[in-house]
């Protein structure tokens, strides 16, 4: 988790050499704990920034599983030791590690069986069937998530629901339900709300409505998560509109849901549980109003934001964080057309600019950088993350005092993070890394 992969890799190597030399000492010998956490190590370096060139992570990472699984650790995979392989593995990683690993020529490995990950991935799932390890919701949420293509999600998805063991572990090796939590915890939907999360990165929405129609023949109803998935999916074709329909539909409302089913074939309260409209959550309206501004739709994003005033809802520190960043990009990109405008002015008319310099008229971006500024306001701790975007958005609509304002601040923690680390000599934290 410290991105220190190697050194909890360097440790589970001592441990194994010190079991080995004190004969009959079990107290040092490693695990499936200690061989899981060292799996986890490999996951997280992994994903880690500097991930690209630590690709024998992954490598590793099946080396110690299928080393659990011919015996040579005297210890056998679990279902979270198969879970955590599943959450290292993604398309662009699989591919820089199999071209490292083909040279070993290791023809029994998963990385050297197979030329496809979703063959990898079905291979692992075979493997748990065959030794009688429980797969459960993680399992297949870690499976789906490995891929961007909704065709493989589905797919995944169609096999979870076949699987009626992974829902029912108690008889199984490896996993009790006491031991899922959260989201987890729910079962099916939140396997297919990863299948939904695919769909939506995508915008497929002939995907979308599979899963809905496969989801409402199981008897499953969608829940929050889902419905956000769908105005994502929505927000990335570009269809506000429809949004805007989704949302009165969750009001109960028939017609809308008429709008939906036309469009895309979803039909939204067939899917929600009955009896439960109106459906008006904080979490929707704001997905709904970040999708609808990534679009420049700033008409139906106020019509949302009134119509939760109107009920009452507020926005949380996430959305409000989402929205200033949409405000943001939307200020950079109006400022670039107002600048090409200024330089087509001038090359008509030299007498336009002064001593050279060209200055647009900041109109559209200044009213947004502005929105940006005032909604920065309401976050109680500001990272550097979402600080620097607001005041490069002030830089590019002319407000130079704002933009300023937010550099000082930003460097007055800078400096209080470096007093803070004097004492351990140690040169690190957010807004100095930004700055």
């Amino acid at each position: 988790r410290c991105e220190q992969g190697d050194i909890a890799l360097l440790l589970l190597d001592k441990m194994t050499a010190l079991s080995n030399d004190i004969v009959g000492d079990t107290r040092t010998k490693p695990n499936t704990w200690v061989y899981n956490a060292a799996l986890l190590a490999c996951a997280e370096s992994n994903h880690s920034p500097c991930a690209k060139a630590n690709n024998n992570h992954l490598i590793t990472a099946f080396g110690i599983l299928e080393k659990m699984e011919n015996g040579g650790f005297d210890v056998a995979p679990d279902t979270v030791s198969y879970n955590t392989i599943l959450s290292a593995i993604d398309e662009s990683s699989f591919v820089s590690a199999k071209e490292l690993y083909d040279e070993s020529g290791n023809r029994k490995s998963y990385l050297s069986k197979h030329d496809d990950l979703m063959k990898i991935v079905v291979g692992i799932l075979d493997s748990m069937e065959a030794r009688g390890v429980s797969r459960d919701s993680i399992t297949y949420y870690n499976a789906i998530m490995a891929f961007s293509d909704p065709n493989n999600a589905l797919a995944l998805l169609h096999m979870a629901f076949e699987d009626s063991d992974a829902f029912n572990v108690v008889s199984l090796i490896g996993a009790s339900p006491s031991r899922l939590r959260g989201r987890a915890a729910s079962g099916i939907i939140f396997v297919a709300n990863a299948a939904l999360s695919i769909a939506a990165s995508s915008g497929d929405m002939s995907a979308v409505s599979e899963i809905l129609a496969l989801l409402h023949e199981s008897d499953v109803d969608i829940n929050t998560e889902s419905i956000k998935y769908v105005i994502q999916a929505l927000g990335n074709i570009g269809d506000c509109e429809a949004i805007l329909a989704l949302l009165i539909c969750l009001r109960g409302q028939s017609f809308a849901n008429d709008i939906l089913k036309e469009r895309y074939s979803v039909d939204i309260l067939e899917s929600i549980p009955k009896n439960s409209t109106p459906v008006i959550e904080e979490e929707i309206y704001s997905t709904a109003i970040t999708a609808c501004l990534r679009h420049d739709e700033l008409g139906m994003a106020d019509q949302i934001l009134l119509s939760m005033k109107k009920n009452g809802l507020t926005l949380n520190q996430r959305s409000l964080k989402g929205i200033i960043s949409e405000y943001c990009r939307m200020a950079m990109s109006f400022s670039k057309e107002e600048f090409k405008i200024a330089r087509a002015a001038k090359r008509l008319d030299s007498g336009v600019s002064l001593y050279g310099i060209v200055e647009p008229c900041y109109i559209t971006s200044r009213a947004r950088a502005k929105a940006a500024l005032a909604m920065l306001k309401a976050v109680e701790v500001p990272s550097p993350g979402l600080l620097s975007p607001v005041a490069k958005a002030c830089c590019a609509a002319g407000l130079w005092q704002e933009a300023r304002s937010i550099l000082r601040r930003m460097h007055r923690a800078a400096i209080r993070e470096l007093r803070q680390d004097s004492t351990t000599g140690m040169i690190q934290g957010k807004f100095l890394s930004e700055l």
